[in-house]
């Protein structure tokens, strides 16, 4: 690569904002409710990822799973209550004790997620990175003129810096991985650029076969299933668990038996949509989309509440 290409390339990786990894993510929502922040109210959807010092406003009615990656552990609440989310559990606020409860605990479908990979920056295009007979393809698509540049970057962790591992230049919107051996413990980015337009920066990992992880969580969903089988956190979290190690099949079908048990859920088709067009499944992707997830929020409810946060103390969380 050309001096003035990596210099210019070394600058974008030194400011692109990766997204602040979440503490926890909500697997399933039945009924109403709201995600409450400093920075405003929004409907609460599954597959949103919480950060510390986020309230949950349950209406009555209404359970929610919410699964948390520090501590490995699976609650489930009960509206109508007020829960805080700190960065290993929630705390009720407002309602009885009993709308929480711990559901599991050292789960392996929780510890084998990435959270580092749930967020991440979108670009002007859409860009993609998986494994194709043990190789690492990315490609993307854009209308932003080439050549582009490729590099591969491993986050900042554990007091490490953000280091890149691998660039290269080319002309076309696809390309084979050939750099420096990749380990299969860390989550990586990909970023592509066509000078100082970012197409896309997408998260990665590279799949060391089927892990002994996997396997467990594997086990832990079907035992989940048995006891339920209208539980939609197993088939969720296995559904991520499954893209993460670029096995992209097997994602659709665990996403799919979240679809089957939750028809009604808009973000489990929007979700399909999206593993479909990454496995090149358009076909699929239509009939799963079809069910017309365009609902706006406000035809589920309103935003207005007994709460109110701008008089909520955001500082003080220490659980």
């Amino acid at each position: 690569m050309p001096r003035i290409a990596t210099v210019l390339l070394t600058l974008l990786l030194a400011t692109t904002a990766f997204a602040e990894t979440p503490s926890a993510l909500i697997s399933s929502l039945d009924g109403q409710a709201l995600l409450i922040t400093k920075d405003g109210k929004t409907p609460a959807a599954p597959l949103a990822t919480l950060g510390p010092r986020t309230l949950l406003e349950l209406r009555g009615g209404a359970t929610m799973t919410v699964v948390f990656f520090e501590s490995d552990s699976i609650e489930q609440y009960t509206g109508p209550a007020l829960i805080g989310v700190g960065a290993k559990r929630g705390k009720v606020f407002h309602g009885p004790e009993t709308a929480r409860k711990v559901t599991a605990a050292n789960s392996a479908l929780v510890r084998e997620i990435e959270p580092t990979a749930l967020v991440h920056p979108e670009g002007s295009g859409k860009l993609s990175a998986r494994r194709v007979n043990d190789k690492t393809e990315v490609s993307w698509t854009t209308d932003v003129a080439g050549p582009y540049q490729v590099s591969v970057v491993k986050p900042a962790q554990f007091g490490e810096r953000q280091t890149q591992v691998w660039s290269k230049d080319v002309d076309t919107k696809q390309v084979v991985y050939d750099g420096p051996k990749l380990s299969d413990k860390l989550t990586y980015y990909v970023e592509v650029a066509a000078g100082e337009n970012t197409i896309g920066v997408s998260p990665f990992r590279v799949s060391g076969g089927k892990a002994k992880g996997l396997t467990e969580a594997e086990a832990e969903a079907k035992r989940i299933k048995l006891e339920d089988p209208h539980n939609t956190t197993s088939h969720v979290l296995l559904s991520i668990l499954y893209s993460q190690n670029g096995l992209n099949d097997k994602a659709v079908e665990a996403l799919n038996e979240a679809i089957q048990a939750q028809p009604e859920e808009a973000a489990f088709e929007s979700r399909m949509k999206t593993m479909m067009a990454d496995v090149n499944k358009q076909a699929e992707s239509n009939t799963a989309y079809a069910r017309g997830y365009y609902q706006a929020v406000d035809q589920y409810w309103g935003t207005e509440t007994y709460f109110d946060p701008d008089a909520w103390r955001w500082d003080g969380w220490d659980f």
